[in-house]
């Protein structure tokens, strides 16, 4: 499955008195979250509301608990940023969820989510400077980590499958 968004694309795209610019295309997501969202930080002194979950929740800015989710908290942290004041709500506990999900396949990955996974795993230093969150233990434990695709389904069927489809699927164990 094709990227959606790619310079040749964007570049092109134009409306009234505005052009769109793909900037930091050649800045990975994780890079991208240690020179664009860091430097906010610093620079403002305030945290961006940071909207990543596509599922349809009203009393909060992320669910928290989807991949999409987990990868933005994982990637915010080893950068440095507590996803709690960046629009997500994590606690101590929400390394260990993650962490059995990734082990028992029930996160389902495709060949994107991989790739992004394994751009987090390979920023990941040997120490980690810091333990927000308590998340320290996790990065030991996540650096060394086999990520794999999930071949089960094909991540494009599942993806579009509606929440009560995914969620009898995830608990008839469909997935390793």
């Amino acid at each position: 499955m094709a990227w959606g968004s790619h310079p040749s694309i964007d570049n092109n795209i134009s409306w009234a008195n505005v052009k769109v610019f793909h900037d930091g295309y050649e800045l990975s997501r994780q890079e991208k979250i240690r020179y664009v969202i860091k430097n906010y930080i610093r620079e403002t002194g305030s945290y961006p509301l940071i909207r990543v979950c596509t599922k349809k929740i009203t009393n909060q800015f992320n669910c928290s608990k989807c991949e999409k989710c987990y990868r933005t908290i994982i990637g915010l942290l080893l950068g440095g940023i507590d996803p709690n004041k960046c629009g997500f709500n994590i606690d101590s506990r929400t390394f260990r969820f993650i962490r059995q999900k990734l082990i028992k396949r029930k996160i389902m990955l495709g060949k994107d989510e991989v790739f992004m996974w394994k751009d987090i795993q390979e920023h990941t230093p040997a120490t980690i400077n810091h333990n927000l969150n308590d998340s320290k233990e996790f990065f030991g434990w996540f650096k060394d980590f086999d990520i794999v695709e999930n071949e089960k389904l094909p991540y494009s069927i599942y993806f579009n499958l509606p929440e009560n489809a995914k969620n009898v699927l995830s608990a008839q164990k469909f997935y390793k």
